[in-house]
């Protein structure tokens, strides 16, 4: 996804977030290029998610980096685990447990 997207998308949930303050937000991936296997359609549900392309750009390559909270500057874990709660919702669908 083009950078001026990944921006558009976090201005966009985050206005949503703060206007409607929902109880979860929910992401429709596009890695499904990852697993040769995975075909248009098919349901994968993450236990983990993580921002893939933070870092920056130097003359020989682009630097992968780690994100910081910005009020504390901690770094943040390289993954953010899925709510139990969604994750334990997302997989009662008998459905989506079987292989196509």
């Amino acid at each position: 996804m083009p950078v001026l997207a990944l921006t558009l998308v976090a201005m966009a949930a985050t206005l949503l977030v703060e206007r409607f303050m929902p109880a979860a937000v929910l992401f429709s991936g596009t890695a499904g290029a990852i697993d040769p296997d995975l075909y248009p359609g098919n349901v994968v549900i993450g236990t983990a998610g993580g921002h893939h392309d933070f870092g920056a750009f130097t003359a020989a390559a682009f630097v992968r980096g780690p994100t910081r909270n910005p009020a504390t500057g901690v770094v943040d874990p390289a993954y953010f685990a899925a709510d139990p709660r969604l994750l334990a919702a997302a997989t009662m669908r008998e459905d989506l447990r079987q292989p196509p």
